[in-house]
């Protein structure tokens, strides 16, 4: 098994996942408990659900398991990014499921859509990807809370990780806001503070980033203006550009972002940083992102 080290890209988890959920509802020993399939890349409105576990009750097939599956990270934070929790939430509402889960592949929320009640935060395994014995423990405890004779998974629980996002945010927007000093006071770029918000302005551009900076730490965030760059640039170098900053630790959330009738994007830091970046090369990518983006708007 891959070693856990810088994280798991989410296609991984994703085969995984369903290579052990398939081959348990396909095992005869599960047969009679409860008529259950596993359905990957399931399509709804706005997008697709990761897996879709289907459950035949008193005669009629029920969406029961809505299943997203997150890329894995060492603190596990992935699964806090509360836009993503809240797409989950819209295609559950779309098919509509009973439950939904999000899922790194060792770690699983588990949530009832009635309410969004949070039914728990699970550790499945030690490792990145869970065994076949895991996923019949996994369906059969949902079947039995769905049958109200249980009301948990038979799995140990975590606490959800509230000072370690506060921490990572903290650290991140830090890091956000030493880098832009250090460039304004060298001159390379200009740093106009417009009340809490920090505008990052390149030759006469203004805005192009924009850095959110509250005493409400979940308020942190940071904003790209795509039009401010495409008018500078044209499309097709906006479009390395953005390439390239999408590459920088913390900002792997630009290409899902990405709206073309959009004139910007956006994102809380308290979500960003659910990637769990590395602020020295976050720090340093940027820095180097910023210097090329100066040159090229000097051409």
């Amino acid at each position: 098994m891959k070693e856990l080290s810088d994280g798991v890209r989410e296609s991984v988890i994703h085969f995984e996942l369903y290579r052990r959920l398939k081959n348990s509802v396909c095992s005869s020993g599960f047969l009679g408990r409860m008529e259950l399939d596993v359905e990957p890349e399931f399509p709804v409105e706005g997008g697709s659900v990761d897996l879709l576990v289907k459950a035949v009750l008193n005669g009629s097939i029920t969406n029961l398991l809505v299943l997203e599956v997150k890329r894995w990270t060492k603190e596990g934070l992935s699964l806090f990014d509360s836009q993503s929790v809240d797409q989950v939430k819209g295609y559950v509402k779309s098919l509509p499921a009973v439950y939904y889960a999000i899922t790194d592949g060792q770690r699983f929320r588990l949530f009832k859509a009635s309410g969004d009640e949070l039914i728990g935060n699970y550790k499945l395994s030690d490792d990145i990807t869970i065994d076949e014995n895991v996923a019949r423990q996994l369906l059969e405890g949902l079947v039995d809370i769905h049958k109200g004779k249980t009301s948990k998974l038979p799995f140990s629980t975590f606490e959800d990780p509230i000072e370690e996002i506060e921490k990572a945010t903290s650290g991140f927007s830090q890091v956000l806001i030493d880098l832009f000093d250090e460039l304004s006071s060298s001159g390379v770029v200009r740093i106009e503070k417009r009340g809490n918000v920090m505008w990052l302005n390149v030759g006469h551009n203004k805005g192009i980033l924009r850095v959110g900076i509250y005493k409400e730490l979940s308020e942190n965030y940071i904003h790209v203006q795509l039009e401010v760059l495409k008018k500078a640039l044209g499309i097709d170098k906006t479009d390395k550009m953005l390439r390239k900053l999408s590459e920088i630790p913390g900002f792997q959330w630009i290409p899902g972002r990405i709206d073309p009738s959009k004139s910007s994007i956006w994102i809380y830091i308290k979500n960003a940083i659910t990637e769990e970046p590395d602020y020295i090369q976050a720090k340093e990518g940027l820095r180097k992102w910023i210097l090329e983006l100066d040159e090229a708007l000097k051409h």
